[in-house]
């Protein structure tokens, strides 16, 4: 049985790739520069407003907004714009996205 907690308690258990990340807003990112991953990574903007950069385009990202992240294409998370909380997953590359090198957004209907 499940027990309920909130968002901030949940760590970043790296073997299973995945992790919640908050950032105050204009807190900008504590990876230094853009790096890149093997497989493919997927952001959810659980809330707020912030900026994301992918192979050297920056784009802007709010609460229900999906980013996908092609392996071996360089990102970041660059600013907060407002609190932001935000969960990252990996994953196989799909292959709708395999020849898409830019940032893929789909916004979900709330």
């Amino acid at each position: 049985m499940g027990i309920k907690i909130t968002a901030e308690q949940i760590g970043v258990p790296r073997e299973q790739g995945w992790g919640i990340v908050h950032m105050k807003k204009g807190q900008r990112s504590d990876v230094r520069g853009e790096h890149s991953h093997p497989y493919d990574e997927y952001v959810v903007i659980l809330s707020g407003r912030c900026i994301l950069r992918n192979a050297g385009q920056e784009v802007e990202y709010c609460t229900g907004d999906i980013g996908h992240f092609p392996h071996h294409e360089a990102h970041n998370s660059v600013e907060a714009l407002e609190d932001t909380s935000y969960l990252w997953t990996r994953g196989d590359t799909l292959p709708e996205f395999a020849h898409e090198p830019e940032v893929s957004r789909v916004s979900m209907e709330t």
